[in-house]
């Protein structure tokens, strides 16, 4: 390691690789796998009006939902939320109401996701 550190023409190229590597190691600190897996998975949430009979879970139009009971969590998907809320209607039923990223549809809104 001596050859390489006194070699003036190495210093720059250890130094940047060394910078590198700290800032990858900063950013897997900062953002862990549970971290991330915790800020998705509850991107989108929903209460049915009519419970479910069982659990379900399982992708609808590009979005992955479990739900249990009345209560459905969804995880983040390119589309709005409205047009989300409006395939979950499809498949499980009217909505009592629906919230993404912790805010809830206004009552319009909530309307046309309904279908009314």
């Amino acid at each position: 390691m001596t050859a390489l550190t006194s070699n003036s023409a190495f210093r720059p190229v250890l130094a940047l690789g060394m910078a590198c590597a700290w800032t990858l190691a900063s950013f897997g600190a900062v953002l862990s796998p549970a971290e991330a897996k915790t800020n998705t998975s509850n991107f989108y949430k929903a209460e049915l009006q009519q419970p479910l009979q069982k659990s379900q879970k399982g992708a609808i139009g590009g979005t992955y939902w479990r739900c249990e009971g009345s209560n459905c969590r969804g995880v983040k998907s390119g589309s709005s939320p409205v047009r989300v809320c409006q395939r979950l209607v499809k498949r499980h039923g009217p909505v009592k109401s629906f919230t993404h990223k912790g805010k809830e549809l206004d009552s319009a809104k909530l309307a046309k996701c309904n279908g009314e």
